[in-house]
This record gives C-alpha cells, sequence and structure tokens, in this order.
C-alpha cells in the first residue's frame, strides 16, 4: 500500500491586508502631526487607532496549509500558528460573498488592483469534532490554490465518511 504525502500551501496576497497598513500609517501620521503641532491630547488616541489598525492588517497577512493531516492557518507574518487535524473534520461551507453591488471601489486597492477580485470571491468555514471552527477568504490568497485546497478538503472528509 503506497502512503501519499500531501503538502499544499497557499501564497499570500498582499493587497487588502497592505490597505489596511496604509491607512494605519496614514492615521499614525495624523496623529504624530496633531501631537507635534498642538498641546492637546487627541494625538495620542489617533496614534493609538493607526496602531492598531496596523497591527490589525499585520495579523491578517495569513497563508493556509494542508501538510499530511494536518489544516494549519498561519497567522501575523507567519509567527502564530493555528493546527487542526483533517481526520476530525466534520462539515465545511463555502459561501459566496458578492460586494460587486458597492459601485464604490476600495481605498488605494482600486489603484493597483483588479478590483473584481476584492468584490467578488468565497468564504470557507470549517467545522471540526470539538466545535472549533477555521475560516479561510479567497481574497487573502494569492492565484487560484482555494481550489487546490479544497479539493484535498473534500477527499478528505470523503474518507472520514467511511
Amino acid at each position: 500500500m503506497k502512503v501519499t504525502k500531501t503538502h499544499v500551501k497557499t501564497k499570500i496576497n498582499y493587497n487588502v491586508q497592505l490597505e489596511l497598513i496604509i491607512l494605519g500609517v496614514i492615521l499614525l501620521i495624523i496623529g504624530l502631526s496633531i501631537e507635534f503641532f498642538k498641546t492637546e491630547s487627541v494625538g495620542f488616541w489617533w496614534c493609538f487607532l493607526g496602531v492598531i489598525v496596523v497591527l490589525f492588517g499585520l495579523w491578517n497577512i495569513r497563508t493556509y496549509e494542508i501538510e499530511d493531516n494536518c489544516f494549519k492557518i498561519h497567522r501575523f507574518l507567519g509567527l502564530i500558528t493555528k493546527e487542526r487535524k483533517l481526520s476530525t473534520l466534520v462539515s465545511f461551507k463555502i459561501k459566496p460573498v458578492d460586494f460587486s453591488i458597492s459601485n464604490k471601489a476600495f481605498f488605494v486597492l482600486a489603484i493597483y488592483a483588479k478590483r473584481s477580485n476584492y468584490l467578488r470571491f468565497r468564504k470557507v468555514k470549517l467545522k471540526f469534532l470539538d466545535g472549533s471552527t477555521m475560516r479561510i477568504n479567497e481574497n487573502f490568497i494569492k492565484g487560484n490554490t482555494l481550489n487546490e485546497l479544497l479539493h484535498h478538503i473534500k477527499k478528505h472528509q470523503k474518507k472520514n465518511e467511511y
């Protein structure tokens, strides 16, 4: 009996996260300029909000990986990893998201990225035996590797049904 090892890892699409980081830096610049030119305490809150937005953007930099029987999500530039066994996968749902109704583009994204990739995408919710869930957002993945991930997830779920 031949045992095949599965290894699928997505590449990061930095566009959505980069937009948050740019917005956070702009808020930081506003806060620092208020602190520099005025003696009001409002600048501190602008800086605080800017740091929170930058950290949220860094938190959303994530990759998804299937290695053998484990599904992993690496976050915060790969510093934090969440891992679940695919043998404990109960179900998964694919939900299409369509923001194309809005004619307004995102803040910076519309300047350099293909707008339709971020207005229509899929979200996948994986549910495991212990009740925990993991989510996959297609607009955080570079290329078309979500289909490959879903193929391996379906294959593991069919193995678990028998």
